[in-house]
């Protein structure tokens, strides 16, 4: 699960 949350923000900042 945490690396989910994990995946999830690091998707944001290369998206961002």
């Amino acid at each position: 699960m945490f690396i989910s949350l994990l995946l999830m923000f690091t998707t944001e900042l290369v998206l961002v």
